[in-house]
């Protein structure tokens, strides 16, 4: 009996060894796995950080934004204002209202198309990258007789629908070039309000792939402001 019994006890001794040793390695490997994938990870991180600079370098532009406020109880087809110190003559700029065009006019003062709502957002860039909205002939413009006021300057960057639309028209051995990309090969691709795929390679079936998706604010050339998210491959 205290044999058999013996017998039993290194049983249950070997049986626990060999369940506290498969646990370790489980252990061990679950680690490895996990700071495999870190090291990934980190690995793929500055590669597609550089790619998205190089993308935001390329596609998006300055703008300067201000509030403009009338206060009016005349009611005019346009009103004259005192022209904002920042608006030069040749100034490339649009302005909206109730996130609709406004018609508008630099000539000494600014003349803004009167559309009922007395609060005008306007927008200023250093290069051309929409349509010019201009006041049509024979407007009749009077100041407002409550007089008018403008905000402090906001100063940001915001993607440009036409420099998007140059960079989908690049080929793609310059577009490597220009993201310096060495011999990586790349895919970025727009959806939403924007629809765009910059760069033509289709990456293989078996290769690793880095991605990276963000949302971002895009502006049409007639200056609508409109979501898309891109979505960005390297391999």
């Amino acid at each position: 009996m205290g044999e058999k019994r013996g017998k039993g006890k290194k049983g249950i001794g070997h049986l626990e060894m060999i369940t506290a040793m498969l646990i370790f390695l489980f252990a061990v490997v679950f680690v490895v796995y996990i700071i495999n994938i870190s090291l990934r990870a980190r690995t793929s991180e500055p590669v597609l950080d550089a790619l998205e600079a190089k993308f935001r370098e390329e596609a998006e532009i300055n703008f300067t934004k201000t509030l403009l406020k009338i206060n009016a109880e005349n009611n005019p087809d346009c009103f004259i204002v005192p022209r904002h110190s920042d608006f030069a003559q040749e100034t490339l700029m649009f302005i909206t209202q109730n996130s609709q065009m406004a018609n508008f006019n630099l000539n000494g003062d600014l003349l803004i198309e009167n559309r009922g709502n007395r609060l005008y957002e306007i927008y200023v860039f250093p290069e051309d990258v929409m349509n010019d909205y201009r006041l049509p002939p024979g407007s009749e413009c009077e100041a407002p007789d409550g007089g008018s006021s403008y905000s402090v300057n906001y100063h940001g960057r915001i993607f440009s629908a036409k420099r998007l639309s140059e960079l989908d028209d690049r080929e793609y051995e310059e577009l490597k070039t220009r993201f310096n990309l060495g011999t990586k090969d790349f895919e970025i691709i727009l959806s939403g309000d924007i629809n765009i795929k910059i760069g033509e390679k289709v990456p293989p079936k078996k290769v690793e792939i880095e991605a990276r998706a963000f949302p971002i604010e895009v502006m049409r050339e007639d200056g609508e402001i409109v979501e898309a998210m891109v979505n960005m491959k390297i391999w």
